[in-house]
Formats: structure tokens, sequence, C-alpha cells
């Protein structure tokens, strides 16, 4: 987000004539004689004293983004491009970097952004973040955290309570087995080995297909699997080698591996419409439960706790704040109702766009041909031209037509690769972004184009920022681009020029670079670091994540874990 000073003004000039001109003041002010650009920059910071409207200068109140750190009001501020949720200041959105089942590090960071700076106004995410997407938008439905008589600071604080909660609600329904994606395969991984079955597998041997699906078909395992997986071992014309792929593509998963072009045609083994189904049940939870005591009992006093914490606080009426949490869940959960949140509109209530990956033109052709030749279990070998990769986003109608419109005329790849799919339900979108290739197969889209799965966008910050948000935050951990999300889009083509335009974060005007530049503040965990399903090992990370920010109004309210430049890959403009 921020690089040199100098470098950062540039980029706001309006136009050329503007940057002839800015030039010229500095170099009659500094006695430029094109020898150093540290005399530039010293220059430039003395410029900013004073009377000098930096904002005037470059044309900051007329470019219809809002700049609170202005001199003077900015009445872009003003715009209502998108509703406000809280009704107070310029609207905040946040941007998240799916993370697989290291979800609940999104939980942890969230809270501590809500105790902060109150509700958002619009999330972006796909992937995993899809279902965080759907948890936020759920606990901020909830009246009692949108109560008339609660002021910003109040509201914020009762969001961050529910979003801590859920650590108490996924250990309460975590024996299903079905809550994360990665304990199923990692669970049926070591069922595989501990039975032999991997090396029988790999060697052809008599029974081992017969054997495999006698182990999925189990009680255990059996209402996880895909139905689909069944269904190919029982009509494959060679079920041993059907049954030694699936073998793979569980390994391949566990460790999200994308070398294997098989990932976009393999049937994914976990059942999807479960998963999302199980999210969908916890979203109806925390919008249907009236929470009022529990939040007015507990959430000042929660602030800065974690979960394990603001449970055992007692309260003035008797019982602790878990018992105020967990009665009503324990009533919830014998509920066998489907979903009803899953049926709303992804955008209704809160500006949301959800990305995922499509395929278009003869890409379309060239996977269907590679599917119908897997399915007779023929090798394949695709080749894709990734200019037919299109990077989808589903949302509401007139959101997606102002990202469309590219007000701030953001030049990378990303952007340029956009493709609206708007007015679907939450159901019809965790169908595809949360399915990446290697837990599914790529999915026919309703209008015969292939969804790929979500990973096309882990930082949806210029996404945002054409839908109208004013201020956005991206929630996203340290390090380069993930190894998957480059594996994924070399199987589909993608050339050394394609990957340095989008994830070169040496590259200035990489689709990630830029992110990182005009995101006004960025929570950097370090959730890859952390031991998988360590819940504790994820909240104390994230939730303590360092912050950078230059934004007048992100650092009104700021923890003392803040900075204005971390110098951290991944977190940081201009850090590689």
């Amino acid at each position: 987000m921020v690089v040199s000073r100098r470098l950062y003004t540039i980029s706001l000039a309006k136009s050329y004539w503007r940057t002839l001109l800015y030039f010229a003041f500095m170099c009659l002010i500094s006695a430029c004689d094109g020898e150093s650009v540290n005399t530039t920059e010293l220059a430039l910071s003395d410029a900013m004293q004073g009377d000098f409207d930096r904002c005037e200068f470059f044309g900051r109140y007329s470019d219809r983004v809002c700049d609170a750190d202005c001199p003077s009001p900015d009445p872009d501020c003003d715009s209502g491009d998108i509703r406000n949720i809280d009704g107070h200041g310029p609207t905040m959105c946040v941007a998240l970097r799916g993370n697989g089942d290291r979800i609940p590090a999104h939980f942890a960071a969230l809270a501590r952004l809500y105790e902060h700076h109150g509700l958002l106004s619009g999330v972006a995410g796909g992937s995993s973040a899809a279902l965080t997407a759907l948890m936020i938008e759920s606990i901020q439905k909830n009246s009692a955290v949108r109560c008339h008589a609660c002021n910003e600071q109040q509201k914020g604080e009762r969001a961050a309570l529910l979003m801590k909660s859920i650590r108490g609600y996924m250990d309460t329904v975590f024996s299903s087995d079905e809550f994360l994606a990665a304990q199923s395969y990692a669970s049926l991984l070591a069922a595989i080995e501990a039975q032999g079955l991997d090396v029988a597998l790999e060697n052809g041997a008599l029974n081992a297909s017969d054997d495999f699906q006698a182990l999925l078909n189990s009680e255990r395992f059996r209402s996880l699997i895909n139905p689909e997986v069944f269904q190919l071992l029982r009509q494959s014309p060679d079920p041993a080698f059907h049954a030694e792929d699936i073998y793979h593509g569980i390994r391949s998963a566990v460790a999200f591996d994308a070398t294997d072009p098989n990932i976009l045609v393999r049937p994914g083994l976990l059942n999807f419409n479960g998963v999302a189904e199980q999210f969908g049940r916890a979203a109806d939870f925390y919008v249907e439960t009236e929470f009022e005591h529990f939040l007015s009992s507990c959430s000042d006093r929660s602030v800065g706790n974690d979960w394990q914490t603001i449970e055992d606080l007692p309260i003035a009426s008797g019982g602790t704040c878990g018992s105020l949490f967990y009665e009503p869940l324990s009533g919830y959960l014998q509920r066998r109702t489907p979903s009803s949140q899953l049926q709303q509109a992804v955008g209704e209530f809160m500006h949301t766009l959800i990305p995922t990956s499509v395929l278009d033109g003869e890409a379309v052709n060239i996977w269907k041909d590679a599917f119908t030749a897997y399915n007779v279990a023929q090798p394949i070998q695709p080749v894709f031209e990734f200019s037919d990769v299109r990077f989808g986003y589903f949302g509401h109608q007139a959101d997606l037509q102002r990202v469309l419109e590219n007000r701030n005329d953001y030049r990378d790849e990303k952007t340029r690769r956009f493709t609206a799919y708007g007015n679907v339900t939450w159901q019809d979108a965790l169908k595809y972004s949360p399915a990446e290739p290697g837990l599914s197969r790529a999915l026919v889209l309703p209008d015969g184009r292939i969804s790929a799965g979500g990973w096309s966008d882990l930082h949806p910050v210029q996404a945002l920022k054409n839908m109208g948000c004013d201020k956005v935050v991206y929630l996203t951990r340290q390090g380069a681009e993930s190894r998957f999300a480059r594996g994924v889009s070399r199987l589909l083509g993608m050339r050394a020029s394609d990957d340095a335009k989008l994830f070169d974060l040496s590259r200035a005007d990489s689709g990630f670079s830029q992110a990182l530049d005009i995101a006004d503040g960025v929570m950097c965990t370090n959730w890859d670091q952390q031991e998988q399903l360590n819940f504790d090992a994820f909240f104390n990370d994230a939730y303590n994540a360092p912050f950078q920010t230059t934004d007048s109004l992100l650092t009104v309210n700021q923890y003392n874990n803040t900075s204005s430049y971390l110098g951290i890959k991944g977190c940081s403009a201009g850090a590689y």
C-alpha cells in the first residue's frame, strides 16, 4: 500500500500537464539537478506542510474516491455510491484472501476489525472466503447487532462477539466431520494408509479397487463422499485406473497440489452440497437467534478477549456468557430443516462479490473433451489458451455493473479479465467458488461456461473500489502468491508474461501489487505458519496481526500493532 512518496504522488496526478507542472515546481524549490530522488522526496514532504492542499493539487476532490485524509472535506465521501450499513462515515469494505482449512483466522481478524471500525458495508472473497462472506452477512443481519439504541462502536463490538463465538459453534458441531473439508480428506487418507490400500492401489493389486470402494462406502465416510465418485467407480471401464487416480487426488487435495491436469476433470471426493448446507445452517443460526441478552451482557467485556475467556465471564442474572450462547445453540441443532439463508440472493442484504474463475470460448470445448476422455479412463493433456480464462464474480447486478464500468480506470490484468455473473443465490455461489480444482472437478455454469473455482482473485481490492467502497481493508497473509493459484493458472495456459502481470510483486503494475497499493489498510496475518486445525493458534495470530495503514480514518481507533509500512512481502506494496 505504501511505495516511495514520489512514485505515489505521480500515480495520483490526473493528467500529463499536471505531472510536468509538478516537476517544474519541485525543481524550482529544490534546485533539481536530476541526480537524486531523495532530494525530490524531501522537497515534496516540505511542500505538503502549511497551506499546501495536496488533494486539490492532485484532483482528489473530484476523483470519485472518498479521501478522508484531505485537508478539506472531500465531496466524494458523500457520494452515496453504495449503501452504508451503519449509516456513519465513509463506507468500509473488506477484501478476503481464501485460506482453506485456515478459515478460523478470518473470524479472528474480522473480530478485531469490528471492534475498532464498526460494521462493514461490503465484502469480497472467493474460495473458502466465500463461506466467510456468508458468515459476515449473517452476523450483520441479526437484529441485536443492528440494534437502534446502539452506537457505531457498540454495533461493532456486538458483531465481533458473534464472530468470536463461531469458535463455540464449530467446537459443538465439529464431531460431524463435515464442517471442514480438509479434515475429511486427511482422515480418509489416514484410513487408506492404515489399511495398506495406498500400496495396493499403486501396484494395481487385484482387489484394491473393491476394497477402496468398500472404505468409501463405510459408515464413517459414506455421508461425506460425493455421489459422483461412487457413480464413476461403478461405471468405469477401468475401475483400477479411476480408483488409483482418485487416491492420488486425495493426496493432492491435502497438499493443495496443482500440477496434475486431472484435477480439472476428476470428481471431487467431498460432497460440496453438504459443506454448503453446514455453513448455511450456521448462517441461519446467526440470523435467526435472539441474541439481545447475550450481546447486551457480554459484548463490551469481550473486547480484547478470546472465546474461551468470554464464555466463562459471569453475568448479573446468573450463569455465564457461554451459557447464554450455548443454550439457544443446543435447541437450534435439534432442527433438521434446510438452510433458508442459502436461498437468499448474493448481494441482496449487503454489497458482496464472490469470485470464481470462468473458462470461456474454445476452453469450454477443450475441457468437455478432456472430461469425456477421463470418464472412459483415457489419459488427458488438455492445452488451454489463458486468454479464454475470465475472472468471474457473483453479486447483485447493480454492484457488478459498477465494477464493470471501472470508474477508477484500473489497468491491471485482474480488472481486464472481469466478467459479471449476477443474480444468484448463496447456494449457487457456494456450489462454485469454494469448489477448487482438486477438491472438485470444474463445473458447468448455467450459461454453458465452466467454473474452475475461486482461486482467480485472492486480493479483490480493485473490484471493491470500483464497486464504490470508500475504504477497503485487505485481510491476507504474508508471502508471495499461492503455489496453488499459480499452478491452476499454468494448467489453464498461463505463460510467464501472464504470471508477471497477475502475481509478480516485484512489478508495480501486477494485479497483486496494485491491490496492495490501493488498499486503505492491510491486516497481515501469518496463518500459513500455524498448525492446521489449531484454533487457538489461528486466533492468536490473526487477532493480533500487524495492521498497515496510512489512512487517517483507520488510525482513529487503531490498536497497538498498527504501522504505516510493514515492509512484509505479500502485505506491503514494494516489498518482494
